[in-house]
Order: C-alpha cells, then structure tokens, then sequence
C-alpha cells in the first residue's frame, strides 16, 4: 500500500474514521449535537477529499477498486445525498426522544457501502459493499423502535434484501464457474463474444436481480411502498437516493458489455425491467394517499427511465443516465425534505395533512412544487431535462418500444403529481367549518430546522439552475464519461 494509494482512498477513511468517532462521541456524550457533527464533518471531508482526487484517478488501489472519473462523480453524489440526508436528521431528532447517536453511525457506515459499490471493479469488493450498504440500511428503516410501522418496514426490508443477496453471490459463483475471473474487466472481456454460455447468462441474470431488487424494479418492487412509509423520513431519503445512485453506478460500469451486444437474455431481461416498472410505479401511484408511498412508486417509474437511456446502446444513453440519476436524487431529496421538515413528533406524510400548506408555509411550498414538477418532467426544471435527454438517446438508439412507453408512462405520471400540487393550494379545512377533512400537517405552525431548510432550500435552487442552465452539468458529465 502506497502513498498514493492511501490519498486514492482518502474518501473511504474519512467515512470510516468519522463512524468509529461517532461511535466514541456515543459513549463519551449523551447529549444529540457530538454525533450529529461529526457525522456532518465527516461527510463534507470525505466529499472535498473526492473533489480532490479529480487530477490523480484513473487509478486502480489493488484489483478491488477503481478509482476514475466516473467512480469519483457517483461517490461524490453519494457523499453529498448523505451530507444532505444528515442535515435534515438535525431538526427531525431534535423533535424526539430517541437520539441520533445510532443513525449517524448506521448512516456513514451504509454511505461507506454505497461508496464501495460505485468504485468496485471485483466480485469480492462488490459483495463487501453490498453487504454493509444493506446491513447499516436495516436498522436505519427501523429506527423508530417506537412506532410498529417502522419495525415492519425494517423486517420487510431485511427479509427480501436477504434474498436479493443470495442470488447475487450464487450468479457471482456462477460466472466465476464459468470464466475463471472475478474482475469485472476479464469478465466483460469474456462475455463480448458471439455467444455466451448458458451457464454465464444464468449467473448475469442473478447478479441482474440482485441489482434490481435495490433500484425497486417491477416484480423485484414489493417492499418498496412499505419501507418508504414506515421508516423515519431521512431514512426514506437515504433508501430513495443513496442506495441506488451506487447501484446505477454498478450498472453502468458492469452490465453495459453485456446488455447492449453481449447476451440477449440479458438484454431482453433489462427490457422487461424498463417495461414494466415504468408502467407499475405509474399506475400503481395514481391512488395514493400517502406523500411516501407515491414518491415509493414514483421512484420505481424513474428507475426504468434510467434503464431506457442505458438500453440505448449509445455514448448519448449513458451521458443521459448519468444526468437523469443526478437529477433523480436531488428531486427526491428536495421532496423528502419537506416531509422530515414538517414532520413533528409523529411523520407528515398523508396527502390529506398538506391541505392548504401554500396558505401557511409559501417557502416550503414553492420548492415543495418545484419538486413534485421536476418529477413530472415540466419545462425549466431539472427532471424535464433529464427527460428529455434519455428520449433523445432512445431515439437515437432506436429503441422505439421504450421510447413509446417512456412517452406513455410519463403522461400517466402527470395525473398523481399534479394533484399533490392542487391539494397544496387548496384552502385549508379549517377555513370550512363543514369541511371534514383534517387541517395542514402538525408541524405547520412551528420553527423549521435551519439545516433542513438548508437543504431543501439548496436542492430547489439546483432544480431551477440545472433546469434553464443545463450545459455546465451535462458538458461535466459527458466529459466523465468519454474520459
């Protein structure tokens, strides 16, 4: 291990030294503020040391990892949805009882994880980071040891994810059978030939579903909706953004050789995928009546965007994921950020409590449209760019039955997104004595958290700026990729 070599994985010591300085602030303080900043200097440092890396990848630091640019964008969109998930868990655990100590820790050692994905160039690496990613994310689902709802989202997302891990290492075991490596670039090597043997595509699928089972991909979806509702709102905002921007990351740099000219199981697999999770997380969004569980169903419509443009089989696609990915996580962190902001004691998520929030807290309103517009894909936002870039790579991949259903889908999606924005501006219940419906949520009246409102505030302005100013973003990106 060299210098160099110890500078290459800065970023992964300054999330595991602030987790052990956490844990020792646990036992040494019993009050909420230790922990909480040094989970937020840690993240910050590892974020700057990422940023600093820039001028010395590519580099590999042992067969495990690889250091390049396209590693470095993902772990510092990973670093910052973290930095911004723990700034939000400021106000959210100042309003309870139960202290942070235990979600910093589980938050930096899942960041830790995701951050081995998105840099893994081998089986026993990608494993490593699996596995801690999705064991920290267990008890984070489950925090609110207190509400049984909480505790069913964790056994509903353990359960599953234990599965899902299952098949990942025996479709590992089974391209190992086959080819004799274990690093990705051998394997990819291997599998650009004109066939691919039965036992290798048996073994793609696995690892395949193993993926899809972290991005909610229809059938892999079930536990979706559950978990985003029961666990504590940063907790949601971690799983929604965290969790698959390192998965994309894995998708991009493992499956690529094999979706778009290798296999065509695989490829026929990832259609289906893309298919039928634009069309279920859309449909299955249109009647509900709880903020969490639609934005659950909204995230599985979103990833099979994502799979369209990576489908595409052109330099375009890829720049085009990449771009709607970033544009994803931080539409989806604006939005959960209004819910943990205004969640006080209990979680404000049903559609119902956020009657009238436009006649109360316009601020927290306006991004909170801006969001729900930016998931819709409306003009001069971050997510109609994004959107538009990934139809543009179908059409240029000429991939026209995605292309049709990303149109379709996307119209379908427009309904449910729209109608949260009407229930903000409709007139509170309490101004209609013969209105039924209960009033605006709980924490409406009372101080927000000035971290929060940092976030949220920082998110919306970035929807609006990589919305009517796109090039800087998508100029950074393909720059990335073709480097």
């Amino acid at each position: 291990m060299t210098v160099e070599h110890l500078t290459l994985l800065s970023p992964f010591i300054a999330v595991g030294a602030a987790s052990l300085a956490v844990m020792l602030a646990a036992t040494l303080w019993k009050t909420r503020l230790p922990a909480l900043s040094l989970t937020v200097a840690g993240l910050a440092a590892a974020l700057a040391a990422t940023g600093s890396l820039v001028g010395h990848a590519p580099a590999a630091v042992t067969p495990l990892l690889l250091i390049n640019g396209y590693s470095l964008y993902f772990m510092g969109l990973v670093l910052a949805c973290s930095l911004g998930v723990a700034l939000l868990s400021i106000g959210y655990f100042a309003r309870r009882e139960q202290g942070p100590a235990e979600f910093c820790l589980f938050l930096l050692l899942s960041t830790l994880g995701a951050m081995i994905i998105a840099s893994s160039s081998h089986f026993a690496s990608l494993f490593l980071g699996f596995e801690l990613q999705g064991a920290a994310l267990y008890p984070l689902v489950a925090y609110a040891r207190s509400v049984p709802a909480s505790i069913e989202a964790g056994i509903k997302y353990l359960v599953p994810s234990t599965v899902a891990s299952a098949f990942l290492v025996f479709g590992m075991a089974l391209v190992y059978a086959d080819t004799g490596a274990m690093d990705f670039g051998a394997v990819a090597a291997l599998g650009r030939g004109p066939g691919i043997s039965l036992l290798m595509t048996v073994g793609l699928l696995m690892i395949l579903s193993g993926a899809a089972f972290k991005l909610a991909l229809v059938p892999f979806h079930l536990w979706t909706p559950d978990v985003y509702q029961g666990a504590p709102a940063p907790a949601t905002a971690f799983v929604a953004t965290v969790s698959k921007v390192a998965v994309i990351a894995l998708l991009m740099r493992f499956f690529a050789p094999f979706s778009v000219r290798g296999s065509g199981a695989v490829t026929a697999a990832l259609w289906a995928l893309a298919i039928a999770s634009m069309f279920a997380g859309n449909l299955l969004a249109l009647r509900q009546e709880n903020v969490k569980r639609l934005i659950a169903y909204s995230s599985i419509a979103h990833m099979g965007y994502v799979l369209v443009a990576f489908l595409c089989g052109t330099g375009l696609g890829v720049v085009a994921a990449t771009y709607y990915v970033t544009a994803y996580a931080i539409t989806v962190l604006c939005a959960l950020a209004v819910v943990s902001l205004l969640s006080h004691g209990t979680e404000s998520d049903a559609l119902a409590d956020y009657r009238g929030l436009a006649f109360k807290r316009p601020l927290v309103t306006l991004f909170f449209t801006i969001a729900l517009m930016s998931l819709a894909g409306i003009p001069f936002t971050v997510g109609f760019i994004g959107k538009f870039y990934v139809l543009s790579a179908s059409v240029q991949g000429r991939v026209w039955p995605l292309t049709l259903s990303l149109a379709v889908s996307s119209a379908i999606g427009l309904f449910y997104y729209l109608r949260v924005v009407t229930v903000l501006f409709r007139q509170p219940a309490s101004a209609n004595p013969k209105d039924p419906k209960p009033g605006v949520v709980t924490g409406i009246g009372r101080p927000l958290s000035a971290a929060g409102l940092v976030v949220l505030g920082t998110a919306g302005v970035l929807l609006v700026c990589c919305g009517v100013y796109p090039g800087l973003l998508f100029d950074f990106i393909a720059w990335i990729v073709a480097s």
